[in-house]
């Protein structure tokens, strides 16, 4: 069994310099693909809207994510109260249950209500 190990050893040893450019190659190679996957799907997403029946009429909301996460306001699409991104009570959303606003307007036209113990900053 040594004997084999050793083998392998000294054949590594002799092809080391080969066997890194391949590497080095094949792990180029799938970065760059990677990278030219990851820029096609930026380019090519569609914003999201959530549509809402109200009582008489229906409402198109537009989600933004182009907007730093510190200047949106956050919403649970399961709940009715906003928070702002310093409040705590934007930490526990989860991410697939959050969407998010510009303005504080746009979430109450959209029907939520700010969270009691969540505070504008002056």
């Amino acid at each position: 069994m040594f004997y084999k190990f050793g083998q392998i050893k000294n054949w590594f040893i002799a092809h080391e310099k080969e066997f890194f450019i391949g590497l080095l190659v094949v792990l180029s190679s799938t970065l760059a693909y990677g990278l030219g996957r990851l820029t096609n799907l930026k380019e090519n997403q569609v914003p999201v809207t959530i549509t809402r029946a109200t009582s008489s009429t229906i409402q198109t909301i537009q989600v933004v994510d182009e907007v730093s996460n510190d200047s949106r306001i956050v919403a649970s699409k399961n709940g009715t109260k906003y928070y702002f991104p310093w409040c705590g009570g934007s930490k526990v959303i989860k991410a697939e249950n959050r969407i998010y606003f510009l303005t504080a307007s746009g979430a109450e036209t959209a029907g939520y209500t700010r969270a009691a113990n969540c505070q504008p900053k002056p």
